[in-house]
């Protein structure tokens, strides 16, 4: 992967742009979460249902944290051992994040990604992107190029064909929005002992 290469997706994602990276755990399909014209791209080139929420990507703790509330203190010792990598945690997210994000819930779900490719595209532009597989809604998630349907190809501005490809593990899934942690998914982390040692 080139620096032209990078550069240009980012420049996609800042224009309203709709891409195909790899992240750890699979192919994604990115655009600006507060794009309003990337985010609907999103739903229409998965044929998703709005009622379904969209994972964030971040490029580290500072940029989760204008996204969320509540008693961060759990989040931020997790993230300080699991991120980057594969640990999507859900909070009650803050007024700043777009209601079609999080398809009108009052959390949203964030992982920092150990990848290069969404990382540079996060910090360059200094926004969060979306993280959902690129996947027609329904199918399985995309875990090499060969998965990508030729519809969902054909919809986006640029594919990132890069290395590392994905690990083909999801991530683990934590619900940090209620009064008690509550593990919504075991992915590739084990929570338990951590959880334990907090």
């Amino acid at each position: 992967m080139s620096d032209k290469q990078l550069i240009q997706a980012a420049n996609i994602i800042a224009t309203d742009g709709v891409i195909i990276l790899p992240t750890d755990t699979l192919y994604g399909l990115a655009a600006n979460i507060f794009s309003p014209t990337g985010v609907k791209r999103i739903f229409d080139i998965k044929g998703r249902n709005p009622d379904m929420a969209l994972p964030v990507l971040v490029s580290g703790w500072d940029q989760c944290i204008p996204l969320i509330k509540g008693d961060l203190d759990l989040g931020f010792n997790l993230q300080k051992t699991f991120w980057p990598g594969a640990l999507t945690m859900i909070f009650k997210k803050s007024d700043c994040v777009p209601d079609t994000i999080t398809a009108g819930r009052d959390t949203v779900a964030v992982r920092m990604p150990d990848h290069p490719a969404p990382l540079y595209i996060c910090e360059s532009n200094n926004t969060p992107i979306t993280g959902t597989s690129a996947n027609l809604s329904g199918e399985p998630d995309a875990l090499s190029l060969s998965d990508i349907s030729a519809d969902v190809r054909s919809k986006v501005d640029d594919i990132l064909e890069t290395k590392p490809t994905p690990q083909g593990t999801a991530s683990t899934i934590i619900d940090l929005s209620g009064p008690k942690p509550v593990i919504l998914r075991q992915g590739a982390l084990n929570l338990d002992k951590a959880l334990q040692e907090l």
